[in-house]
């Protein structure tokens, strides 16, 4: 028999399907989000891809995310031999202003990140278009830590 893993010591993904083909007038996810309002009519503004729970599946405050992408079945994105490149933005509650974190580089199909640094935020993501070689769809998914 098999170690069973308790599903509370396990990590849920949740998974955001990007087209950076702008097919249909699809936000390419190829550029920074556009700004909301300022504090006085919050609102506006490019809307999350992801939006995260305050509470990780296992109970605990969320402090951090896994982070990583498959190929879709059609029409699946080609990199760039490196890897792509992702700049995951956080968006501030108060003024749906968008702020962006570290980029991410040379990240592969199949590679898990982790990061331990972000509480519950919502968050939006953009590839860099230096890294897709031909442009399509491609699956993100985090989940929380």
């Amino acid at each position: 028999m098999g170690n069973n893993v308790q599903q509370a010591d396990s990590s849920a993904f949740r998974w955001v399907r990007v087209d950076t083909t702008g097919a249909g007038g699809v936000d390419p996810h190829t550029a920074a989000p556009q700004n909301g309002n300022d504090l006085v009519t919050p609102g506006g503004g490019t809307p999350p891809d992801i939006v995260m729970s305050p509470r990780a599946i296992s109970g605990m405050p969320t402090t951090g995310l896994l982070f990583g992408w498959q190929n879709t079945e059609a029409g699946t994105i080609v990199p760039v031999l490196a890897g792509l490149s992702f700049q995951v933005f956080v968006r501030d509650p108060n003024t749906w202003r968008w702020f962006s974190m570290t980029e991410i580089t040379a990240v592969n199909a199949g590679d898990l990140l982790v990061t331990f640094d972000i509480d519950a935020a919502e968050l939006y993501f953009v590839i860099d278009p230096a890294s897709i070689a031909v442009d399509g769809k491609v699956d993100i998914g985090i989940a929380e830590q």
